[in-house]
């Protein structure tokens, strides 16, 4: 049976105003084939989503039974002056129920945008 995969991110790994043949998924999905694995790839990824939302999101996650999971989140927190505490409980809950049911884990650190201080990147960065 295939490999599935799932993403769960913002705006960066849904794909945002990108070709289908640029996305993440797609590109995911050709490094596989191309190494002769299975997969099957399910971007389940929303547009401007915050670790609080994504966390409420898990269960549905879980339904598709992946063996692995992506996470890139934490952009959309930085943007929204989420506390650094929040994301960093968020991203810790949303982890561990994913390794309660044994998925394998992707952790992928957002890029933080230049139009906000290196004192805040620095600590948005720390829980990554």
């Amino acid at each position: 049976p295939p490999v599935r995969i799932v993403l769960l991110g913002d705006s960066f790994l849904s794909g945002f105003q990108l070709p289908e043949e640029q996305s993440i998924t797609s590109l995911i999905q050709r490094m596989a084939n191309s190494r002769g694995y299975s997969a099957s790839v399910l971007n389940m990824s929303r547009v401007t989503q915050t670790t609080t939302e994504a966390r409420k999101r898990v269960d549905d996650v879980l339904k598709e039974k992946p063996d692995v999971v992506v996470i890139g989140l934490g952009y959309y927190d930085a943007m929204q002056n989420v506390p650094v505490a929040d994301l960093n409980r968020n991203l810790h809950e949303i982890i561990f129920l994913l390794k309660q049911q044994q998925v394998g884990l992707i952790l992928v650190s957002p890029s933080f945008p230049v139009n906000i201080s290196q004192r805040l990147v620095q600590t948005y960065e720390q829980v990554y």
